[in-house]
């Protein structure tokens, strides 16, 4: 049932309810309404909790004269959920029927959603999940997880939103969901799906700029894609944009060098056999960037200049027949003009010319990425 009120005479009869709603609105915290606790679960959905201990989830919602009160979406949730747990009790000469406890979470849960209550939504799919282990459907459990965690990071984007304080509870969650449905998919070989979730864990993290928990995770996702070259480059690169926002340049430094190889044997190259194609063309230039200027900055390691002498030598200035061998390669891949103002920059940061690489500097700034940009620019504050 809905009844629509001008807004008005609502506010008149409902003043001090409607005062307890906007604070909590502006705090996301729980609230007191006649003695009774509330709490803002979305902006248009409250969570109350009676003298009985029941929560219920109320919904309205706002239009430009009035307010819309909708009655048919006051559930108790607890209840709910507990009438729908039962069926999971083992009792006496007769199994439990999981069946349709699942199918009243799921129902629970679609009604959660559709009122925008996202953390109890996430704690309704994990129920849904213990059925699904029950039913033996490991595709439905994996599937049950993933939707749970995904509840649970609009729970959090949504905090993130109002900028309330944020105790990452929501996050916590999400991940315990996502690595559980990683278990469950290592178990039974389902390693690419795996792949696929340890990479959207690694992205829960860079979003929420927690780059070294994203590392790892990223390393994971490696890991389990090593049969799929496309997607192993992939996740290289987002690992070395990692690795560089937390100035690990050595740890850099390896996995540029690991994704060129990965580029090199396993990558779509054109019929020539030295072009790479389309995504891989694009990687490549902006790795074969980077490692060179990440060999700049950590040129005073003696090993390194041993271990990596070769990439150097493309970008030194010897006599042009020992040079045509191997700058045909580089001109096509970075370009003429690019090539030579990066050998211009290796030469300069060799003699110690600070003039001459500023001019590099800034001759090729708008071509270079920002985490390049930031190893130039160390590179030239070492020279001073």
């Amino acid at each position: 049932m809905k009844f629509c009120t001008p807004k008005r005479l609502l506010l008149t009869m409902l003043d001090y309810w409607l005062d307890s709603v906007i604070d909590a609105y502006k705090s996301k915290f729980s609230c007191v309404v006649d003695g009774f606790p509330m709490i803002l679960m979305s902006e248009y959905t409250i969570a109350s909790v009676d003298n009985g201990a029941m929560l219920k989830i109320h919904s309205f919602s706002f239009t430009d004269n009035s307010i819309i009160y909708n009655m048919a979406e006051d559930i108790d949730f607890f209840t709910y959920h507990r009438s729908a747990s039962s069926k999971l009790k083992k009792r006496f000469l007769k199994k439990p029927n999981i069946a349709e406890a699942s199918e009243e979470f799921d129902e629970l849960k679609n009604h959660l959603v559709r009122i925008e209550c996202f953390p109890y939504a996430g704690f309704t799919a994990i129920s849904k999940a213990r059925c699904e282990q029950g039913l033996l459907n490991t595709p439905g459990e994996i599937d049950s997880l993933v939707e749970a965690g995904r509840f649970f990071l609009k729970a959090d984007q949504e905090i993130e939103e109002r900028r309330c304080p944020n105790f990452s509870e929501n996050l916590e969650n999400a991940v315990w969901c996502f690595t559980c449905a990683i278990r469950i998919c290592k178990e039974n070989n389902m390693n690419s799906m795996a792949g696929t979730l340890c990479l959207e864990i690694a992205e829960i993290y860079f979003n929420s700029q927690k780059y070294s928990f994203a590392i790892q995770h990223y390393k994971n996702s490696i890991e389990n894609f090593a049969d799929t070259p496309s997607q192993v480059s992939s996740a290289m690169d987002k690992l070395l944009c990692c690795q560089l926002l937390e100035h690990d340049y050595h740890g850099a430094l390896d996995t540029a060098m690991s994704l060129v190889e990965v580029i090199k044997t396993q990558g779509a190259f054109h019929i020539n056999g030295v072009t790479p194609l389309g995504f891989y063309y694009d990687l490549y230039r902006k790795v074969e960037i980077t490692r060179v200027l990440l060999l700049m900055l950590l040129h005073t390691s003696i090993e390194l200049k041993v271990k990596y002498q070769q990439v150097l030598h493309d970008y030194h200035w010897p006599d042009e027949a020992s040079l045509a061998a191997s700058s045909h390669f580089l001109d096509q891949l970075l370009g003429e003009e690019l090539y030579v103002y990066l050998r211009s920059f290796v030469l300069a940061c060799n003699w110690k010319d600070l003039k001459a690489a500023r001019t590099v500097q800034n001759d090729i700034r708008h071509t270079l990425t920002q985490e390049q940009n930031a190893i130039m620019q160390r590179i030239i504050q070492e020279m001073v």
